[in-house]
């Protein structure tokens, strides 16, 4: 075989590998039950994903504005300088995040039985 059919080979034998890694990732992702949030590393609150709520949330030197709705949550306001938190959107699958850096402020989703530990903070 020349050098061009074997690097051929290589890439398309990557590009698949890549795509199954990839539909394995997606079709084995789940839903969370739980959104974590954490202030400077500790655990502020764990808020239960299927109730709907708004929730402020008192950063450093700053604030932000959690809302759980129809089994997701999204930062919607924040008053930190880039607002880059706001513009991640909403998540819903466990190990997702939105995290303001500015007010050290980590939004987590977190499995369907958070650990009793982490709820009491």
């Amino acid at each position: 075989m020349k050098r061009q059919g074997k690097d051929m080979l290589l890439i398309l034998t990557l590009v698949v590998v890549g795509l199954l890694v990839l539909l394995l990732l997606r079709y084995r992702r789940t839903n969370g039950g739980y959104v974590e949030v954490r202030v400077s590393g500790s655990v502020a609150a764990v808020y239960p994903l299927d109730q709907d709520g708004t929730y402020p949330i008192e950063g450093v030197g700053g604030s932000n504005l959690l809302v759980i709705e129809n089994g997701a949550c999204a930062i919607t306001e924040a008053d930190c300088p880039d607002k880059l938190c706001v513009g991640m959107g909403k998540i819903h699958y466990s190990g997702q995040s939105i995290i303001c850096l500015p007010h050290q402020v980590v939004i987590a989703i977190v499995g369907e039985n958070p650990e009793i530990d982490e709820i009491a903070g």
